[in-house]
């Protein structure tokens, strides 16, 4: 199964295919979603594409956990040559239990040279792959994955003059005017209802 942002993972069986419009479908709406009273509301454009990216990346994730994925001795690493084709697509650390971005210039001094960004416990971090000999996989070699695609909603102030101003996700410290659906930022479910959605889109 091979996946990308742009087009979608590239089907082989009818099953792949149907789930493949359901991921398409949903990473669409949630792009151009404006935020209506009955869905997500997101705050910024780039906060809707970001969410929308990772949205996808959410119910890849499911995808893999309906395609048997199994554990990570089951598995076999991204190879280099599959990372620098990777800019931009989603990947697993399993030893830091990690959720990051592959990102490779494509010039200057770093061109060709897959590294691995993300953020965690409120910290931004970028990782030299190789030269850290870092093992990635293309998806959660467990099947948590509700684990790792959903966060919630916290007051950034909860007490004096600026109690209540504001949310900050618990996935990425994303600060948020008001309690959204998805996580503008990380592109977490925040809700029920949110994960709902995903579990509902996937089953098409």
């Amino acid at each position: 199964m091979k996946y990308d942002y742009d087009a979608g993972f590239t089907p082989e069986r009818p099953e792949e295919r149907e789930l493949a419009g359901a991921l398409d479908r949903f990473s669409a709406e949630c792009m151009e979603h404006g935020g209506d009273a009955g869905g997500p509301y997101l705050t910024n454009q780039d906060g809707v594409e970001q969410a929308g990216r990772e949205v996808a990346a959410a119910v890849t994730a499911l995808l893999a956990r309906a395609d048997h994925i199994g554990d990570a001795a089951d598995m076999i690493p991204l190879a280099l040559e599959q990372l620098r084709e990777m800019d931009g697509s989603p990947a697993y650390w399993a030893e830091d239990d990690s959720w990051g971005i592959i990102s490779v210039d494509s010039a200057g001094p770093w061109a060709g040279m897959p590294f691995f960004r993300g953020r965690k416990f409120g910290v931004n971090f970028e990782y030299d792959i190789e030269s850290r000999e870092i093992e990635v996989y293309a998806y959660t070699p467990t099947a948590s994955t509700r684990k790792f695609w959903t966060a919630e909603w916290r007051r950034q102030y909860k007490s004096g003059i600026h109690a209540g101003n504001g949310y900050v996700c618990s996935g990425c410290d994303m600060w948020n005017n008001r309690p959204s659906w998805f996580c503008p930022s990380c592109g977490k479910a925040m809700t029920p209802e949110a994960w709902a959605e995903l579990e509902k889109r996937v089953r098409g």
